[in-house]
């Protein structure tokens, strides 16, 4: 498998999946409208984004299954997003690293900027190419 140099970012929101690819300028891309499909005994959240409008950089399949689960950190200052993507409906987070037919992200955001501020990690104001943008900032969580 051949890896895209740059960032993605994720947004879920008003039941919405927006996806930001960052390389050399910003894009953000509406995905398609997440629907909640269930939850798992261990408390995973299991969905399916409907009208998925297909990317190949982003996603090559014509379905989009996901399982997700947020944590705090230790101290409570980083909250953590583990999430999964399948062409196939997931149950386990581990699933998403196949690699092949999956994909397996986390993501981090910080609740005391006194403590860490991911701002130089993100793409600089002056690129931005889209107004929604300001969305994935103030929810700053950042994927790899």
């Amino acid at each position: 498998m051949k890896y895209t140099k740059g960032e993605f970012d994720l947004l879920f929101k008003s039941k919405k999946m927006y996806m930001q690819f960052f390389d050399t300028k910003i894009e953000t891309k509406e995905l398609g409208d997440i629907e909640t499909t269930g939850v798992t005994d261990d408390g995973l959240v299991t969905f399916q984004v409907k009208n998925w409008k297909a990317t190949p950089m982003i996603w090559p399949f014509d379905t989009l299954y996901g399982v997700y689960k947020e944590t705090y950190g230790q101290s409570n200052i980083f909250k953590f997003l583990e999430v999964a993507f399948g062409k196939d409906p997931l149950t386990k987070l581990d699933q998403g690293l196949d690699g092949t037919d999956a994909r397996y992200w986390v993501g981090v955001k910080c609740s005391d900027t006194m403590i860490c501020d991911f701002k130089k990690a993100s793409p600089e104001q002056m690129t931005q190419t889209m107004a929604a943008l300001s969305e994935f900032e103030e929810l700053q969580f950042m994927t790899a």
